[in-house]
């Protein structure tokens, strides 16, 4: 199978496209990863779904973007990040939290 990573910007913010081929996702599949990326569910209380998709949430959320997914069976799988150019800061976080962190070597 393949992954393909497509990174865009445009008036509005970035917007991050991962798709595959694989074999799509069942409704049931489809609508848990909805409900995760939810703002006011927490991912974690979802069987399976695991701590990296609470990371993605709540990195997009506090840059006031959101998450798409469309799946077809047998077609793959394409998850949309889009994050505005002018993050919003959250009421829990006075600043936005970066993209990407540095540690110290």
């Amino acid at each position: 199978g393949q992954i393909l990573c497509k990174f865009q910007t445009d008036d509005t913010g970035l917007c991050a496209i991962i798709k595959d081929d694989g074999p799509g996702l069942s409704e049931e599949l489809k609508q848990q990863f909805l409900t995760a990326f939810d703002p006011s569910h927490d991912p974690l209380t979802i069987h399976g779904l695991g701590l990296e998709l609470a990371i993605v949430k709540e990195l997009v959320h506090q840059h006031g973007g959101h998450i798409s997914i469309e799946s077809q069976p047998n077609e793959g799988t394409t998850f949309s990040i889009h994050i505005p150019q002018q993050p919003m800061i959250s009421d829990h976080h006075p600043h936005p939290m970066p993209l990407a962190i540095n540690t110290p070597r």
